[in-house]
C-alpha cells in the first residue's frame, strides 16, 4: 500500500477573474478541512484555451474537470466538496477536502518540530497508520491541513484507468518499504548540508534576497531551503528532504523562520 502526494502539471493554470474580490471571500483561510457553507458564482481565466482534467491553481487547491468529478464522484462523496468555477467554455471544480485523518505514525515519521511549542512544523519523511488510511481515497492530515492533499493507490489507479490527464502523483510512503538505517540517512543529509555551506557565495538578508527572486527571477538558497519562481511565474519554496530531493510548495504564507536566515544565489532549477 502506498500514499501519494497529489499535484498537477504546472503548464496549464487558472486565475480568478475577480481575484481581489473573490480570493478574500472564498479562498483565504478556507480549504482547511472544514465545510465551506457559502460559495459564489466565481469566474476564472486560463493561460490555455483547452484545459485538462487536473489544473494548477493557487495554494495547491485541487481543481478537477467535470469529467474527473464524474468519474471520481462515488469515492469522493463525503470526502470532498466540489465547488464550481466558471468561464465561457468550461466549468471546473475546486476540491475542498474535508476528509481529515489523524493518521501519522510518529514512531516512524521523521518530524521537524517547532521546539518552543512542541508542535510539528513538517515532515522530512512521512509514515502513516495503515489501518487508518487504507480506505481514505483522498485526505488531509491535521498537521498540514492548509497545505497538502494525499491520495491512496485506489485514487491513483482510478485516475490512470480512466486516462484522466495532468494529475501528478508523488510517492511519499510505502507500507512495504524496508526501514533504512536512520544514522546513515542523517549522515548523508549532513554531508549535503556541509557541501551547501562550502559552495555558498555572497550572503544576503531575506528582504534583499527575495527582491532578487521577485524582480530579477533569481533562485536563492539557505541550507535546506530554496526559493524561486516556477515556469508559470509563481513563487515556490523547496525544502531539502533526507533523501536529497526537494519538496516544493506554492506557499499560502511565508514561514517567519525564513526571514531570519541569510541567503545566497544558486542556479535556477527547471520547475
Amino acid at each position: 500500500m502506498k500514499i501519494w502526494l497529489l499535484g498537477s502539471q504546472f503548464d496549464i493554470n487558472i486565475m480568478l477573474t475577480n481575484r481581489n474580490q473573490d480570493n478574500p471571500l472564498y479562498f483565504e483561510d478556507k480549504f482547511e478541512g472544514e465545510i465551506i457553507s457559502e460559495w459564489g458564482h466565481i469566474r476564472f481565466n486560463s493561460n490555455k484555451k483547452k484545459l485538462r482534467d487536473s489544473v494548477s491553481f493557487i495554494s495547491g487547491i485541487p481543481i478537477f474537470s467535470e469529467k474527473a468529478v464524474s468519474v471520481l464522484q462515488d469515492p469522493l462523496e463525503n470526502k470532498t466538496q466540489s465547488l464550481p468555477l466558471y468561464n465561457d467554455d468550461y466549468t471546473v471544480y475546486a476540491q475542498n477536502v474535508i476528509n481529515v485523518i489523524d493518521c501519522i505514525d510518529y514512531k516512524k515519521a521523521h518530524v521537524r518540530w517547532v521546539k518552543k511549542i512542541k508542535r510539528p512544523m513538517g515532515f522530512n519523511k512521512y509514515a502513516f497508520d495503515a489501518d487508518k488510511v487504507k480506505n481514505a481515497f483522498i485526505f488531509k492530515i491535521p498537521e498540514e491541513v492548509a497545505v497538502n492533499v494525499f491520495v491512496t493507490d485506489e485514487f491513483r489507479n482510478r485516475v490512470l484507468q480512466e486516462e484522466l490527464t495532468s494529475f501528478v502523483f508523488t510517492e511519499i510512503w510505502d507500507s512495504e518499504e524496508v526501514p533504512v538505517d536512520e544514522q546513515t540517512v542523517e549522515r548523508h543529509y549532513k554531508q549535503i548540508l556541509d557541501q551547501i555551506d562550502q559552495e555558498k557565495g555572497i550572503e544576503y538578508p531575506y528582504a534583499q534576497a527575495m527582491r532578487m527572486v521577485l524582480d530579477e527571477d533569481k533562485s536563492i538558497r539557505s541550507r535546506e531551503w530554496r526559493v524561486q519562481k516556477n515556469k508559470k511565474g509563481s513563487l515556490i519554496i523547496g525544502e531539502l528532504l533526507k533523501d536529497g530531493t526537494y519538496q516544493w510548495i506554492e506557499p499560502v504564507y511565508y514561514p517567519v523562520a525564513l526571514r531570519e536566515l541569510s541567503w545566497h544565489l544558486v542556479d535556477k532549477l527547471d520547475l
